[in-house]
């Protein structure tokens, strides 16, 4: 009604689905709830925190919400409403935390939303630049990967460890636990969180138009898989300190990295191609 989601029957959101459906309905559509619905939303609380005692299959239906266009707007009525972090006690660590500095502008939860909202936020991009990261993002395998790691990548800045990449790896493990995740899940965003501030340590300290540089930071990557999906975090995670502090220049060096990378790493699976042939050839 008017855009605001407003329920038939308040009781249904003690059935789990029916609440992962309603915010599947604003990740999908960017729809508001109205004062009832988000009041049927907290009471309804105590049930679902006794549903997750029974260690259910919370990954497929949360899944479905991080890949939709506006996860982000449904993540965070999630939060607001206190069912995050019942879901996922370790978001509470970063609850309206701030990092007092001249940069950042949101808190740490906020800026942990804005990333992914600014990847889902690629879909409608006008410029050649943005549309270059939005290729890349079109063809990752499991981009549900990305949106967790993103997700929980700053965590540990709730946490009393000096760092905070170290801090948001343990603390994840609990996530893997809940949502079930499988080994290629948890693999992925292991990496992801604990080498997502290289990629911008890269581009500000080493020369990236030099082989050297870009040998060594292929040797970090493995795959080009994890390169695309490091491309895009570090994307979205400089967007989300402030909204310019991605510049032009920097989303550049950003696309010139990626691009001088993905061409190593393809080479090098090329070369391994032709000397397993070769061998073949002689045998």
């Amino acid at each position: 009604l008017d855009g605001r989601i407003l329920l038939a029957r308040v009781a249904s959101l003690e059935d789990p689905d029916v609440m992962f459906r309603l915010f599947a309905l604003i990740a999908g559509h960017n729809l508001k709830l109205t004062a009832e619905t988000e009041s049927a939303v907290e009471k309804a609380l105590p049930r679902i925190q006794k549903w997750l005692s029974t260690l259910p299959d919370l990954w497929e239906p949360f899944r479905k919400i991080l890949v939709m266009p506006h996860a982000a707007a449904s993540l965070r009525a999630m939060h607001r409403l206190g069912l995050l972090v019942l879901l996922f006690p370790e978001f509470q660590m970063i609850d309206s935390l701030v990092i007092r500095d001249y940069y950042h502008r949101y808190t740490v939860d906020e800026h942990s939303l804005v990333t992914i909202e600014n990847l889902h936020r690629l879909g409608l991009a006008g410029s050649e630049m943005d549309r270059r990261f939005r290729d890349i993002l079109s063809t990752l395998e499991h981009p549900e990967f990305l949106y967790l790691s993103l997700l929980f990548h700053d965590v540990g800045k709730g946490m009393p460890i000096e760092s905070h990449v170290e801090g948001s790896m343990e603390a994840v493990k609990g996530v893997f636990e809940r949502l079930r995740l499988d080994s290629l899940g948890r693999d992925s965003v292991n990496f992801l969180i604990g080498s997502h501030l290289r990629m911008s340590a890269t581009l500000m300290r080493r020369d990236i138009f030099d082989p050297e540089a870009v040998h060594d930071f292929s040797q970090t990557m493995g795959t080009v898989e994890h390169l695309k999906m490091l491309t895009l975090f570090t994307y979205a995670d400089i967007k989300a300190v402030n909204p310019e502090a991605l510049t032009p220049w920097k989303a550049e060096m950003l696309w010139q990295l990626y691009a001088a990378t993905e061409n190593y790493l393809n080479r090098s699976v090329d070369d391994q191609r032709l000397y397993v042939a070769g061998e073949d050839a002689q045998q």
